[in-house]
């Protein structure tokens, strides 16, 4: 289809009869399916993320129909530009989300969380969510509903948790995030620990990475270590059915009765996602960057597991990077801060990403971003 013939569809987007717009809609969306499509649309000076942007609030259909475009449509950087400054964008999409009417459709409800996925993996998008529908004055009221949005689903409804927990992931890549989730005592942070022992592989994958997240905030580390069960619930998947016949029982005194039950439970497993791992033995590193941090593990005995988990880790990055963890444990005095910047480097370099970095900067997570065919 070339460009006058999608303009000309894309025109009668702004028909005042609902069957024409709800047509017109349904092929827009039938268009985003490729990326040709897509190209041809963000080409149009018709700017058709602003027409189906005033959609999202017309009759079910229509909304829906509306919104699975521009799911798609955000998979391209142009399109997210497009969206990201119009207050109208966000103030219509958390509307969705976090209304009642919600209830009634929770299929919309998950695409309109899709789409808010895609919205927030840039750095500026995850501040605009911050901001939500009342602006700067209340920042992170939006996230704080979508966060109880999360601890009132039951861990059954999968769908749902399975699109809120990226987003929240999104989130804490900026520290205003960082700082909200690990607010009010704790309490969503302690919430989201739990989702680690889920059977779901996607909510373990997102609860990690936004551990992992929080773990860059070397100023909350004292009281996280010491106020949470941070680094016992972190511990936990790590440990299968081994035995810890090569560690002295009096090295496993103190260790925590969370852990302890799992050492003795011979019919659990370790986490088998390989990246799942690879982001518990980075979020334990990035404790290690702060005093704090390198006692609580200590204390808690991870030196302990991991000398049993090491010997049964089959993939080399994860393996390398248990080694750093216990270099950390084990050295005779603490690493400078400048000591732990230039490691923390190389460790970026051995994984080829920017996932270790100085707390001055952002991190750059490598986003999940949604797509309907």
């Amino acid at each position: 289809m070339d460009l006058e013939d999608v303009e000309e569809i894309v025109d009668f987007l702004k028909e005042s009869r609902y069957d024409i717009r709800a047509e017109a809609c349904k092929h827009v969306m039938n268009l985003t399916g490729s990326e040709t499509g897509i190209s041809t649309l963000l080409l149009s000076d018709k700017d058709v993320c602003s027409l189906l942007l005033r959609l999202l609030g017309d009759a079910e259909v229509v909304s829906t129909s509306a919104t699975k475009a521009l799911v798609n449509l955000t998979t391209h950087p142009r399109a997210q530009m497009t969206l990201v400054a119009k207050q109208s964008f966000w103030s219509s999409i958390l509307e969705l989300v976090l209304t009642a009417e919600s209830e009634k459709n929770p299929e919309h409800s998950r695409v309109c969380l899709m789409l808010l996925n895609n919205m927030t993996t840039t750095e500026d998008g995850a501040a605009r969510l911050m901001n939500g529908r009342l602006g700067e004055k209340y920042k992170g009221h939006d996230v704080k509903r979508l966060l109880e949005l999360f601890l009132t689903r039951k861990e059954e409804d999968e769908k749902t948790l399975n699109y809120i927990l990226p987003v929240v992931t999104n989130v804490t890549q900026i520290q205003d995030g960082r700082d909200l989730v690990l607010s009010n005592d704790f309490l969503f942070f302690r919430r989201i620990l739990w989702s680690l022992s889920s059977k779901n592989e996607k909510i373990r994958k997102a609860t990690i990475e936004i551990v992992r997240n929080c773990c860059f905030s070397k100023t909350h580390h004292k009281s996280l270590v010491r106020e949470t069960q941070v680094v016992e619930r972190i511990l936990l998947p790590l440990i299968g059915p081994e035995k810890f016949d090569d560690v002295d029982e009096e090295d496993l005194e103190g260790l925590p009765e969370l852990l302890k039950q799992r050492v003795e439970d011979e019919d659990l497993e370790r986490e088998p996602v390989d990246s799942i791992r690879q982001d518990i033995i980075d979020s334990l590193l990035l404790l290690t960057d702060t005093k704090y941090g390198r006692e609580a593990l200590r204390l808690k005995k991870a030196y302990e597991v991991l000398k049993v988990y090491h010997c049964e880790e089959e993939v080399e990055e994860t393996s390398e990077l248990v080694f750093k963890v216990v270099e950390r444990l084990l050295a005779d005095e603490d690493p400078t801060e400048e000591e732990l910047e230039e490691e923390n480097k190389q460790i970026a370099e051995l994984l080829n990403t920017s996932n270790v970095v100085p707390e001055n900067k952002e991190e750059n997570e490598k986003e999940v971003v949604y797509e309907i065919d």
